[in-house]
């Protein structure tokens, strides 16, 4: 409320395994925006690692370098003062090697290559969705907004699913060459069902 209206991120998968490509997706073009212009003096990391290869409950295909690219661009924060405090995560050996990779990275060493950086379609239109609904709130965003109609209503929608098919119909819509009304709604976002980006 008040002045953080707008200014909590999450991005919501549409679906599950994602990769790596999406991940990093995320991070160059909603994360770390949007992380720039706030200027943190400090960066905790809820380290989950619940998007690693292997893990039965979040269904998604981070690999340890996708985490340690993540942690690596996120030291260029704060003059590098990061903190990853370990939570969460169901697969131990995925855990294992992914906060390894991620230790490797706050002890200065690179990050490994990533074999698959490429976002997919849904990353994608998941990261846009993000943009569009957050650029009144942030200037990192407001230049690579959707230049479709868009719509501050402040309205509540039912649930983030809703949103997301508004997404969908706009991407339709697209490919068709017309131009549908893009409603974006901020308050009330019921994130009850949805995989989350964290």
């Amino acid at each position: 409320t008040g002045a953080g209206v707008g200014r909590n991120i999450n991005i919501p998968w549409p679906q599950h395994h994602m990769g790596d490509g999406d991940y990093i997706h995320a991070f160059q073009q909603v994360v770390m925006p949007a992380a720039r212009e706030f200027d943190p003096q400090l960066v905790v990391i809820a380290a989950g690692f619940d998007a690693a290869e292997g893990d039965a409950l979040g269904l998604c295909h981070v690999s340890p370098a996708g985490f340690a690219h993540m942690t690596y661009m996120l030291s260029s924060l704060a003059n590098g003062k990061v903190l990853a405090a370990l939570e969460g995560g169901y697969n131990l050996r995925s855990i294992a090697k992914s906060a390894c990779a991620v230790v490797k990275v706050l002890m200065n060493e690179k990050p490994d290559p990533i074999v698959d950086a490429e976002a997919s379609e849904a990353g994608q239109g998941a990261c846009r969705l993000v943009i569009d609904t957050h650029a009144p709130f942030w200037k990192c965003f407001q230049l690579v907004a959707s230049p479709s109609l868009m719509i501050d209503c402040r309205a509540r929608l039912p649930s983030l699913s809703a949103k997301l098919r508004i997404q969908q119909i706009y991407q339709w819509g697209s490919k068709l060459s017309t131009f549908p009304l893009y409603i974006c709604c901020i308050d009330d976002i019921d994130l009850q069902n949805c995989a989350l980006a964290t």
